[in-house]
């Protein structure tokens, strides 16, 4: 309360100053005159003797002012001033200054979300994507050879299969298409996360699937907006494309699919049933 009480007498202070500078110099003034010298000569004298008055009063004000907003202001208003007198060139200049932040902004976020950010995982550094090399792009493996790939590996790593794909998802009576990543039974263990609710399928599960259907987990996001966090979902079964599945549990909040967030994923269901669905 202080440095606002402060702030906002800043101006009194200020002129309190000038006038206590003022009365010092006409004393001196009249001190001078008594002893003789005419009027100019003792004006003159006085402010030798006195220092330089202005620097004197920028000293002084900088012990009572807050110096970043007092320069903030006074450089809004000065850019102000110069917006008012050339609106047009003003106008120009705004709008190229913010078409170049917004490109910078959607450039920055795309490489974010594709390049930077890693997947909410504990230590996505150690994750390696295999496929194989097309010109300039990358082709998954299939199925059988994800299946000879985890044979003949030599680590004690694990490897997971993972593929998207775009369905219609038949709940509550109505049907809308959604994204769907198929993972393999292991994934939730190589990935080393934890359902938000419920469980998530297991490779037993993945590989012979449930009398009730493909085992498969809701995202987070999209157990909000069609389900409205209800807890009820799990064991529920949802038709996608036609085929019957059974929702084990809801992913992590965090966690939206194995591929950039510009497309997030709604559902994961068992890879190695994908031939049913």
């Amino acid at each position: 309360m202080r440095g606002l009480r402060q702030f906002f007498s800043r101006h009194r202070r200020y002129d309190d100053l000038s006038v206590s500078i003022q009365e010092h110099l006409d004393e001196k003034v009249e001190e001078l005159m008594e002893n003789g010298m005419s009027r100019g000569e003792a004006e003159r004298a006085a402010r030798r003797e006195f220092g330089n008055v202005a620097l004197m009063k920028e000293r002084s004000r900088e012990v009572w002012q807050w110096q970043t907003i007092e320069s903030l202001w006074a450089d809004a208003r000065y850019a102000f001033r110069r917006i008012c007198k050339s609106p047009g060139i003003s106008l120009v200049a705004i709008l190229a200054l913010a078409l170049g932040v917004g490109a910078n902004t959607a450039v920055f976020t795309l490489t974010w979300a594709i390049i930077l950010k890693g997947l909410p995982v504990p230590d996505p550094g150690q994750l390696v994507q295999y496929g194989m090399r097309n010109d300039s792009s990358l082709i998954g493996l299939s199925g059988p050879e994800y299946a000879v790939l985890r044979q003949v590996q030599k680590t004690s790593e694990d490897i997971l299969a993972w593929c998207s794909d775009k369905v219609a998802v038949r709940a509550a009576g109505t049907v809308q298409d959604e994204r769907i990543q198929l993972l393999s039974g292991n994934a939730f263990r190589v990935l080393e996360i934890q359902p938000y609710l419920g469980t998530f399928f297991s490779e037993q599960q993945d590989a012979r699937g449930g009398s009730q259907g493909t085992p498969a987990v809701l995202s987070y996001a999209y157990w909000q907006s069609r389900f409205h966090g209800s807890a009820s979902v799990i064991g529920q079964s949802l038709f996608v494309d036609g085929k019957p599945v059974v929702v084990l549990g809801v992913m992590p909040q965090a966690f939206e699919g194995l591929t950039a967030k510009v497309s997030a994923i709604d559902l994961f269901a068992g890879f190695l049933r994908q031939s049913s669905l």
